[in-house]
């Protein structure tokens, strides 16, 4: 059986300002959220994120080399649920990543004010991202142009079958 990963990281770098924002404001060690898996076709671990500026495919090796993972959760897939998530990757991938939408997930966060920027999947945070993967299979009742990475665990933590591996 297929098996993805649900990873939640924050970068090695020291310099990354927005991280740093991100786990103050969500009282976090981690400010990211990811997808990851074995490909047997190209015999490699791949990752899939919104980062630097776009949803996109990065080999997991790389990934290692500038994340740390801090929690990640594993869950066994049938054939047929793989290939929805794979298909969904790809689909969504070079979409744009959501400056703006997180600017205004900050916003609500620290006023209260509803997140003006929200644009209905035009574009991408981390933990939206992953959220909208993982919706077509499980219920992911949150809000995600409102929920961060800490929020999206919370919901991932509950749902059968997935076991917390870190």
């Amino acid at each position: 059986m297929p098996r993805i990963i649900i990873g939640f990281s924050r970068p090695k770098s020291k310099l990354a300002i927005s991280s740093y924002v991100i786990r103050i404001a969500e009282n976090s060690a981690y400010s990211h959220a990811y997808l990851r898996w074995y490909s047997n076709g190209i015999e490699r671990d791949m990752v899939y994120h919104a980062s630097h500026g776009m949803v996109h495919f990065i080999s997991g090796n790389r990934f290692d080399a500038e994340a740390i993972t801090v929690s990640k959760y594993e869950i066994s897939l049938t054939d047929e649920q793989f290939k929805s998530v794979m298909q969904k990757c790809v689909d969504l991938a070079g979409t744009k990543y959501g400056t703006l939408q997180l600017l205004g997930m900050a916003l609500e966060k620290i006023t209260g004010i509803k997140n003006p920027f929200r644009d209905g999947n035009q574009t991408f945070v981390c933990s939206e991202l992953v959220g909208e993967v993982l919706r077509q299979l499980f219920n992911i009742d949150t809000d995600l142009e409102r929920a961060g990475p800490k929020e999206l665990e919370r919901k991932i933590s509950v749902l059968p079958g997935f076991v917390k591996i870190v």
